[in-house]
């Protein structure tokens, strides 16, 4: 098959592409900078230059591809509110651009990453795809938000008969995780984490690969 990835430079994208790979497959990688994707070049994985701004140029990209998968981002909290515009353009505005090129390319099979984020606070219910947030209740996050947004924009296309698959994983973490949970559970790991952070909230942690790491500094 020929895969194209977004955001495979990524943490969870290196790691997806990587499996792809490993099973045969042809991937395809549109990433700002090839000069510094060397471990996606030495896969064996095709790069293109491309910043996912035009869904004309994305759509040629996707010429004759099998399937899509988008898994390009911005995954930060506690960012400024001058900081908003740009994760909101790389959450809902990408995913827009990219869902509306796979379309219009006519893709086989398109995969978005969304977030169980999307559900909100359950409070500690166990729920499937079916559920639905109170969105009065507002986001604990710009990223939950953003995040929530552009899961609706999937949704929709769904809707309109896109063959769009949505993956909801949790919270992943492993070798490469360079998010602010991640480092904490580094810090708890090696029995250094002082404090608890988000104590409030569930997260569903799922085990990457290759973990432990063989060391960090914090």
């Amino acid at each position: 098959m020929r895969v194209v990835v977004t955001g495979a430079a990524g943490f969870i994208g290196g790691a997806v592409t990587r499996v792809l790979r490993a099973r045969g497959d042809d991937v395809v990688a549109v990433v700002r900078d090839p000069a510094r994707a060397q471990a996606l070049d030495e896969l064996g994985v095709e790069l293109v230059q491309g910043d996912l701004s035009s869904v004309e140029q994305f759509a040629r990209v996707l010429t004759d591809a099998d399937a899509l998968v988008h898994m390009a981002g911005s995954y930060r909290t506690g960012i400024l509110p001058a900081e908003r515009p740009a994760m909101e353009d790389a959450n809902v505005g990408t995913t827009t651009r990219v869902l509306d090129a796979a379309i219009a390319a006519r893709t086989p099979r398109i995969v978005y990453t969304s977030s169980v984020t999307v559900f909100g606070n359950t409070r500690g219910v166990i729920v499937d795809e079916a559920y639905q947030r109170d969105v009065s209740e507002g986001f604990l996050t710009w990223y939950d938000e953003t995040k929530y947004r552009a899961h609706v924009v999937a949704e929709e296309r769904i809707g309109q008969g896109a063959p769009i698959v949505i993956a909801m994983p949790s919270g992943v973490y492993g070798p490469g995780d360079h998010s602010e949970s991640g480092g904490q559970v580094v810090l708890a790991h090696a029995g250094r984490l002082a404090y608890l952070a988000l104590s409030d909230c569930g997260i569903g942690w799922r085990r990457s690969a290759r973990w432990p790491p063989a060391s960090r500094t914090s």
